[in-house]
C-alpha cells in the first residue's frame, strides 16, 4: 500500500524576482534555484516552489501552522499586507496573503 508523505505547492509567478523577494519577506529561504526561472524555498518544515510563467495562471496554498498570532505580528513588522487573523466557522484561525502574482497563501491554526 502506498502512503503520501509530503506536498510542495508549485506556484506560478509572473515576476520571478518580485515573487522571490516576497517569499523571502515571509521568512522563506532559497534552497535551490535556476535564476529567474524556478526556486525551491523553505521555512521550517514547509517547502514551496515558485516557477516563472507568463500564462496568467494563479494558484492557492494552505499552510497549517502553530502560533498564528505571532506570525501575524511578524508579517506586520515586515510590511506584508494581510487579511486576518480571522476566526473561521470551521475551527481555524487564519491569515491570508497574496503574492505579487496574485497567488493566495492562507496560513491556519486550529483553535
Amino acid at each position: 500500500m502506498s502512503r503520501m508523505i509530503e506536498i510542495a505547492p508549485r506556484l506560478p509567478v509572473h515576476d520571478f524576482r518580485a515573487a522571490r523577494r516576497f517569499y523571502e519577506t515571509l521568512g522563506f529561504a532559497v534552497r535551490d534555484e535556476i535564476p529567474d526561472v524556478y526556486a525551491t524555498m523553505l521555512r521550517d518544515d514547509i517547502e514551496i516552489h515558485i516557477r516563472a510563467t507568463d500564462d496568467g495562471q494563479r494558484a492557492s496554498s494552505y499552510i497549517w501552522i502553530e502560533g498564528i498570532d505571532d506570525l501575524a505580528d511578524e508579517l506586520r513588522r515586515r510590511g506584508i499586507t494581510m487579511h486576518g487573523p480571522v476566526d473561521q466557522d470551521h475551527g481555524m484561525r487564519e491569515i491570508a496573503v497574496r503574492d505579487p502574482s496574485g497567488n493566495l497563501i492562507t496560513f491556519g491554526e486550529s483553535r
